[in-house]
């Protein structure tokens, strides 16, 4: 098998990996949160999140090594150096272990401050008991990640993707019927980290099988200037990847600051249905994430232009689907599912759908800009992001509440990232202009925008909400394929699926050999 096709059959195993567990998983999900917030409350739900942001800083102390050893260990996997690739292992495990002891450290630091953080939460005890869990849980994890690396840069995520669905299904269940038994949230978050770690352990045992020619465990040397060039580029990680954490999880901080933690939790339910509208762009970016890398390994610049050209078109698609739902339906869905009390007003649906196209969009260039190690170009970019977001999201949430947090992060992204980090691919990636790729931006905003208002306009007439879902769905569709009919990176998209489903009908086209 050739390395494309090679490529293009792990592109599709991952993600019918994904898809598979995704609409059992997304059906279990509605029913943990809706048991969450009916048997614990909306104050719980905010605790939670918070609790989670809290972690993912922690979480920090990584240095950026997983991107930096991922990045490496493309090449030594699409040239089989299986030396380079257990020495690469075995100094991230150094890494991991360091990371742990540090991330237990820093939780102790930060339970000294945690009622101050935690404002307008009286139950210390719970409070304490669930930042240990959520601390310990996610110091362990830190000694699996070797084996999970190792799985997404040989373009085999499709097998942690099957744990995480398998367990995430068993662990809802889990989850709701501990809320039920105990309505207790310390034993809920017990009984979810053991799940966690559980199939962290299935995924290492499963590693060490399919990859037994590899000594993932022994001590392997590195030379000296391996160690020099992998420091150095964890060093010019860590300032993005930090400004990068802080700026996924400041929002929950600032939420708490301005509104208590009661609304983090209507906050939290709206993040999570935004969740829930990206899933299917997600899937499809990380389903061809890691094909990527071993493509921008061994392919030229154009032939990874012309797979960065299907990719954004393809996650696109589904982009379009989601900012039309979340901007006509995200009021509909959050009273459908929780409740009238836990929904927001019509403003902070828009700020939710300008945020999630923006963000849906920038996720392609940013698949392609870490699989060809260009990341070190933007360290200064991450921090005016982190800035500029923390200062609009005050601003404006001052002004419109949990909408302006929204807006705030739409802006920042809006005016910092979304023409900057094209412009680092293009150039330093690509190595040509980028000015086709801003056309194609706009027309991508010109499509959501008109998505959008005429999906907005036929639901004011309709009152069934199967029906609206529906109709949101159709007008995106139609606006796509009327705009991109004739565009040749759709064409090849249904030209690559169709020999993909039809291998036989291909090999036709060669005339065979005689003997």
């Amino acid at each position: 098998m050739t390395n494309e096709s090679s490529r293009t059959s792990s592109s599709i195993k991952n993600l019918r990996a994904s898809t598979a567990g995704i609409f059992i998983n997304l059906i279990f999900s509605f029913f943990s949160r809706k048991i969450f917030v009916l048997v614990l409350g909306k104050e719980y739900v905010g605790l939670s999140s918070l609790i989670g942001n809290i972690t993912a800083l922690i979480s920090l102390v990584d240095f950026g090594a997983s991107t930096a050893v991922t990045y490496r260990l493309y090449r030594a996997l699409a040239t089989g150096d299986d030396r380079s690739v257990c020495a690469y292992l075995h100094f991230y495990r150094r890494i991991c272990a360091l990371s742990c002891a540090l991330t237990c450290f820093v939780g102790a630091l930060l339970a000294v401050h945690l009622p101050k953080i935690v404002r307008g939460f009286d139950d210390l005890f719970t409070l304490y008991a669930v930042f240990a869990v959520s601390i310990l849980t996610s110091a362990a994890e830190y000694f699996f990640l070797p084996e999970r690396v190792l799985l997404f840069a040989d373009q085999k995520s499709y097998v942690a993707q099957f744990f995480s669905y398998t367990f995430g299904a068993v662990g809802v269940v889990a989850d709701a019927l501990v809320l039920v038994l105990f309505k207790n949230f310390a034993v809920y978050i017990l009984v979810h980290s053991a799940l966690c770690l559980l199939q962290d352990i299935c995924v290492v045992r499963h590693v060490r099988r399919r990859y037994a020619r590899l000594d993932l465990s022994a001590k392997k040397g590195y030379d000296k200037s391996f160690l020099k060039d992998l420091l150095r580029e964890i060093v010019s990680l860590t300032p993005s990847n930090v400004a990068a954490t802080l700026s996924r999880t400041v929002d929950n901080f600032l939420v708490v600051s301005l509104f208590g933690v009661s609304q983090n939790g209507v906050y939290s339910n709206y993040n999570l249905l935004i969740s829930y509208a990206g899933i299917f762009s997600v899937t499809v970016v990380g389903a061809i994430s890691a094909s990527v890398g071993n493509l921008n390994a061994d392919s030229t610049c154009a032939r990874s232009m012309s797979v960065f050209g299907m990719t954004s078109l393809a996650s696109f698609f589904l982009v379009n689907i989601g900012t039309t739902l979340l901007f006509v339906m995200s009021d509909d869905i959050i009273t459908a599912w929780l409740g009238s009390g836990m929904a927001l007003p019509f403003s902070c649906s828009c700020a939710i759908a300008a945020n999630f196209f923006i963000s849906g969009v920038r996720r392609v260039p940013l698949v392609f800009r870490d699989s060809m190690g260009l990341y070190r170009h933007e360290k200064i970019k991450s921090f005016v992001d982190l800035f500029a977001s923390v200062a609009l999201s005050v601003f404006f949430g001052k002004k419109l509440g949990i909408a302006g947090i929204y807006l705030g992060q739409a802006v920042s992204a809006f005016a910092v990232c979304l023409w900057y980090e094209p412009y680092v691919l293009f150039k330093y990636g690509f190595g040509t202009g980028v000015g086709r790729y801003y056309m194609r931006l706009f027309s991508f905003a010109a499509i959501s925008a008109a998505s959008c208002l005429c999906s907005l306009s036929l639901c004011k007439v309709v009152e069934s909400f199967s029906v609206k879902f529906l109709v949101c769905i159709a007008v995106s569709a139609v606006f796509f394929f009327a705009c991109f009919a004739k565009n040749q990176d759709l064409s090849e998209i249904f030209k690559r699926v169709s020999a993909f489903r039809h291998p036989k009908s291909q090999k036709a086209d060669f005339p065979r050999q005689r003997r």
